[in-house]
């Protein structure tokens, strides 16, 4: 099967100058020499046996890209793989080009990730590739992206492609929340009533009012589709993490259980966006049992080392009443409703570490004191979550809201961007999150797995949103995660995006196109403000007004820097920006006064 987000246009990509620096995430060496190796004819490829599937994916890529045929050779290839196991890491690789070649060495995934390095090269560059030596390294071992799929169903076909576009830009681990008081979208086969009840809602709420579409939305993922998907995540060096989330956030699942709410009242699969007092009642023994069939089932699908329980926003107000969890937290000698929480956790702990799994959940999971050490903790309501659960000796995924919440709007100005759930986080406070700071000891560092970015999907009902919340914001924690926190500069990441959004563009991702570099940072002098802009994405072009008006229908070609004087209301600069695709961005305001 082919991912479209490969199937590039069928005309040769012409050789270009520009620099391999605008490879992305950025490599930890990269060494230029003069001279270029080009292909002639078919490219052959000399590869053990090992990568195949890797072999394979760099097949279609160049089938698609420049109508080109690879052939298996034995010696003297274009292109040789070779395993090594002596670098760093498994994720490491080295990739050299010179007179006798390409050749790119590395464990399995290393030379995976030396391979979408070619192709990033290609991408530049086409069939004549300059000389050029990198060695390469990931920082963290865990560079995540959490795709929300509990509100919205999205089809199997673009979970494929977003975890195409993940891989090619070194992105390991998919976190699919399957889950919501919305909807259930995964196949458990002892409990089919989950999807017979629960995988379509009547309805969607699609604003912070409360407003409703009156449009049923369901769907699900028979457990075929998810081995499938699995497999193919696999071959990228994906690692799929999935999230039921418990035990709140459960109106789903007690549409189809009632029994197992405290209440015993009858409720549907959620139409509004709202943290929910209807949870699962701890005290009733059905629900461990049910919970124990969902996760074995999950275990036996997935087969990466955790299973993620959420734990996040469970309201205790019913447990505080029902008899049946009073009776159990008498017994258990527990004294509070957290503490009721926490040793649901602790079962559930209990019974994944019995499968040789783990549990990694929410922050919330450290309250109540009794997390076992093997569990993991994504860090979200704050960066101090992270440092409170190293310190306890739990490693921890840093993934907090005000750098990672790819779910707010990217623009002060929302009329014009796509309806979100609320705050601010624009591409270069993404880039410029830290995820381990002086806080840390040495030991603690240690237990820091790597960074997440989380899509939250309330008000993201369709792929092209979800493609323009994540894209290029996603890009900012890829490189996070990848390369040495050293090398790490906004503008030159800038820069060299230019050059991924043009690739991007091509490949019709509908990405959210960023501001034009100097929009906002003229120089001012004696009143008057000076703008040299530059294009965000190659090939693409700007145009502006002065006068408030629609820059995309009364703009004007901009073709140098220009002066603009300063009022007393600062000026009134817009505009837009035109992709070679034809794609037009929002209208931008300059922030001047």
């Amino acid at each position: 099967m082919k991912s479209k987000l490969l199937i590039l246009s069928l005309m040769i990509v012409t050789s270009v100058t520009l620099s391999a620096q605008s490879l992305l995430p950025k490599p930890t060496s990269v060494i230029m020499s003069d001279g270029h190796y080009n292909f002639d004819g078919p490219i052959s490829i000399s590869s053990p046996d090992i990568f195949q599937s890797d072999v394979n994916i760099f097949s279609e890529y160049v089938e698609c890209a420049f109508a080109t045929e690879t052939v298996r050779k034995n010696s003297h290839a274009d292109i040789s793989l070779k395993e090594n196991s002596t670098l760093q890491s498994d994720e490491a690789y080295t990739l050299r080009i010179d007179k006798r070649g390409i050749r790119i060495e590395g464990s399995r995934p290393g030379v995976f990730y030396g391979i979408r390095t070619l192709q990033q090269l290609m991408d530049q560059y086409g069939l004549s590739l300059p000389y050029v030596e990198i060695s390469d390294a990931p920082r963290f071992g865990w560079r995540g992206l959490m795709l929300d799929c509990g509100r919205y169903y999205f089809p199997v076909e673009f979970i494929k492609q977003y975890i195409d576009r993940m891989s090619y830009y070194k992105l390991n681990v998919f976190h699919w929340h399957l889950s919501e008081d919305g909807g259930w979208r995964i196949e458990i086969k002892s409990h089919p009533e989950l999807v017979a009840t629960s995988a379509w809602r009547r309805s969607t709420q699609i604003d912070r009012a409360g407003t409703q579409n009156n449009v049923p939305h369901g769907g699900y993922y028979t457990q075929k589709q998810i081995r499938e998907i699995v497999q193919y995540a696999k071959e990228r060096n994906v690692t799929i993490v999935p999230e039921v989330d418990l035990p709140g956030h459960t109106v789903s699942i007690l549409a189809a259980h009632p029994e197992l709410n405290c209440t015993g009242k009858q409720v549907f699969p959620e139409i509004h966006w709202r943290i929910w007092d209807d949870v699962l009642c701890v005290g009733n023994e059905g629900t461990m049992n049910l919970i124990k069939d969902i996760l074995s089932e999950l275990i036996d699908i997935f087969d990466g080392e955790y299973i993620n329980i959420g734990g996040d926003e469970a309201p205790h107000k019913h447990w505080e009443n029902c008899p049946k969890c009073k009776s159990l937290m008498e017994k258990e000698g527990i004294e509070t409703t957290r503490g009721l929480q926490s040793w649901l956790t602790a079962q559930m702990d209990e019974f994944v570490r019995s499968k040789g799994r783990k549990i990694i959940g929410w922050d919330e999971i450290l309250e109540g004191g009794k997390l076992g050490k093997d569990a993991a903790v994504m860090s979200w309501r704050n960066s101090q979550s992270g440092l409170d659960a190293t310190r306890l000796g739990n490693k921890v995924v840093m993934s907090p809201t005000s750098y990672m919440y790819i779910d707010y709007y990217q623009s002060k100005d929302c009329q014009y961007e796509p309806f979100a759930i609320g705050g601010y986080l624009p591409l270069d406070v993404v880039y410029g999150y830290e995820p381990i700071t002086s806080e840390f000891s040495g030991d603690q560092e240690k237990l820091v797995m790597g960074i997440q970015a989380n899509l939250w999907c309330e008000y993201v009902h369709s792929p092209d949103h979800a493609w323009y919340m994540t894209f290029p914001r996603a890009l900012a924690c890829a490189e996070i995660g990848w390369s040495v926190d050293r090398s790490k500069n906004y503008q030159d990441f800038r820069d060299r995006l230019n050059d991924i959004l043009y690739s991007m563009d091509r490949d019709q991702i509908p990405f959210r196109i960023p501001e034009p570099v100097g929009l906002d940072n003229p120089v001012v002098e004696n009143g008057t403000a000076h703008f040299d802009l530059k294009i965000p994405v190659r090939g693409s072009q700007i145009y502006y007004t002065t006068d408030g008006s629609d820059p995309q229908y009364n703009g004007r070609l901009y073709d140098g820097p220009f002066a603009l004087p300063l009022s007393v209301g600062g000026i009134n600069l817009r505009c837009t920006v035109k992709l070679p695709s034809g794609r037009y961005s929002a209208p931008y305001s300059s922030q001047k006064k």
